[in-house]
């Protein structure tokens, strides 16, 4: 059976039905409780070959599948299990830092190792963009949170989740909800550009295709008035006229243009589906990062989940690529994108202490 089959199978089960497996389908009995939230009649043959086979279909496209959450109701959503970890040399660990971390702009020592209780929280949200045109998915990721470092995930590290809690000794630090949060929703937002990346390159490339047509045709029209006034010797208040009507053809212009810019404006949603709290025990190792005569402490950790260490945050976008910069004012640890020179002054800035903009451009 396929994983959509079995899925449905033990949630119908679930909720009080008979299931019996037929061919490559279910035959099911179901509650009439049951039955009038997904709308098919007590007693169905449910197919998951399209419709290619007798029966309901259901796909991850079906109305029956969508009517389905009304069965699940709060279930699913928020989980807590334990993962006892495997054991790890801490010495083989530390002598890699120095090729895992680079930093462009400090400089950084172990000051201190341990282990300790660990939590990360494994999220997925599914993105709706529409436009002209409409893509949707589901993307998650795995945010330490002790640390906020993030990492993209797809659906393959639930095969690394444990099914039952187990029982660890010790309460595991984390910061607070919102600053969580808050670093889980900026993380999805770079992830979802980055899965629409093809879906934005197309709709741009046709914005700029219509506008095109837009500002050919309505200059067409105004080299033409502006050939005819050049041919004719007409009174001072048909120039003027002339002119008024040139006005008119550039301001319809500027409009239509911002009708096809609003055309193609994207509308994203994002909403959270599940998430899933992993509580586990860590190596870790706390760093001195210093940058000229500052330093500080910062927690590095080893993450049992995906049997490698996890990147340093970036603290404003928590989303890094490679490599990573550190602020003068606070010591902030930034991507090169969070720490990049401000576009109308050329001056670099923490994005991280200053969330607006550039502070120079903006006084």
């Amino acid at each position: 059976m396929s994983a959509l089959s079995d899925f449905t199978a033990h949630l119908l089960v679930e909720n009080g039905a008979v299931v019996e497996p037929i061919g490559d389908g279910l035959e099911v009995l179901l509650p009439a409780d049951v039955a009038r939230v997904l709308e098919i009649p007590e007693h169905a043959n449910l197919s998951f070959l399209g419709e290619r086979r007798e029966g309901i279909s259901v796909s991850y496209d079906s109305e029956i599948l969508k009517k389905m959450a009304g069965l699940i109701g709060e279930r699913g959503k928020f989980a807590t299990v334990g993962l006892v970890p495997s054991s790890m040399k801490v010495d083989k660990l530390e002598d890699r830092l120095g090729d895992k971390l680079v930093f462009h702009n400090a400089v950084f020592h172990v000051e201190r190792k341990e282990e300790k209780p660990v939590s990360y929280l494994l999220g997925y949200s599914k993105y709706s963009a529409r436009s002209d045109d409409r893509q949707e998915g589901i993307v998650g990721c795995l945010i330490n949170e002790l640390n906020l470092s993030v990492q993209k995930t797809t659906s393959e590290i639930l095969h690394l989740v444990p099914d039952e809690a187990e029982d660890l000794t010790g309460q595991a630090e984390r910061e607070s909800s919102d600053r969580v949060l808050k670093a889980f929703w900026q993380a999805q937002l770079k992830i979802v550009k980055e899965a629409l990346s093809d879906f934005l390159i197309s709709m741009e490339r046709r914005m700029n295709r219509d506008i095109r047509r837009v500002h050919d045709y309505y200059q067409t029209l105004i080299h033409e008035h502006r050939q005819v006034l050049a041919k004719k010797l007409t009174a001072r208040e048909e120039n003027e006229r002339a002119e008024s009507k040139i006005e008119t053809i550039e301001r319809e212009l500027k409009g239509k243009v911002q009708d096809v810019i609003g055309k193609f404006s994207i509308d994203l949603l994002l909403e959270p589906i599940s998430f899933i709290r992993i509580e586990t025990i860590s190596p870790m190792f706390w760093l001195s990062v210093k940058r000229r005569k500052e330093a500080r402490q910062f927690p590095l950790t080893y993450n049992p989940v995906l049997k490698s260490l996890d990147p340093l945050p970036c603290e404003a976008c928590f989303y890094p690529r490679k490599g990573y910069y550190v602020c003068d004012d606070r010591l902030h640890i930034l991507c090169r994108e969070c720490f990049a020179p401000c576009l109308r002054c050329d001056k670099i800035y923490c994005s991280a202490c200053h969330p607006k903009g550039c502070p120079r451009c903006l006084s």
